[in-house]
């Protein structure tokens, strides 16, 4: 005979929200996720890239990478963007220690003003599309960096991609996916040689 002073615990799953995080909460922590993912592989590729001390940043988010590429203590960095008083703005919310070590300069991703072989590495987390401007923006790439280039790469572009890097210059040194087997994105670590 049941316990008549004891009532069945029951959960209410109908709205979907009890135990559930908001969502705005899980978008942020889905992003400090992606975020951490991207700069443990960075590390990476920069140390298979031989720990490069003067690095070009092509990226698309201006100053996302800026505290991971300046955690080499003798590394200084060339932030290039369109308008430099956007740069300017990213700046003034890092560490002095690491704006000290970081330059701003104005250019586009097919029009660096630097001489040939100006820079150890060139750093450019924007994806490398499909597009027909792809192979002037590889050889800009190719004629800026004395080195090697880490560069994101759709994950289904990276096959037809490969003709183009060896044409620019490039062969790949190491690549890395974000998520093993099922990522969207990878980074390859590209080194130049004479073409």
């Amino acid at each position: 005979m049941p316990d008549s002073g004891s009532s069945p615990i029951t959960l209410s799953f109908a709205d979907g929200d009890d135990l559930a995080l908001p969502r705005r909460h899980l978008g942020r922590l889905v992003r400090r996720l992606e975020l951490w993912r991207e700069k443990q592989l960075i590390r990476k590729t920069l140390e298979l890239a031989g720990e490069p001390t003067l690095v070009l940043d092509l990226s698309r988010v201006t100053g996302l990478y800026w505290p991971v590429l300046a955690e080499h203590p003798s590394r200084v960095i060339i932030a290039a963007a369109d308008s430099p008083a956007q740069l300017e703005a990213r700046l003034l919310r890092h560490p002095l220690p690491q704006r000290e070590r970081i330059r701003v300069m104005q250019a586009t991703a097919l029009a660096v003003s630097l001489p040939d072989g100006a820079v150890d590495c060139v750093f450019c987390m924007r994806s490398l599309d499909e597009n027909n401007r792809r192979t002037a923006f590889l050889r800009e790439l190719h004629r800026v960096t004395r080195d090697t280039v880490i560069l994101a790469i759709r994950a289904d572009h990276f096959g037809p991609c490969q003709k183009d890097l060896a044409a620019a210059g490039f062969r790949l040194v190491g690549r890395f996916d974000f998520l093993p087997l099922c990522s969207a994105r990878r980074i390859a670590v590209l080194r130049k040689f004479e073409l």
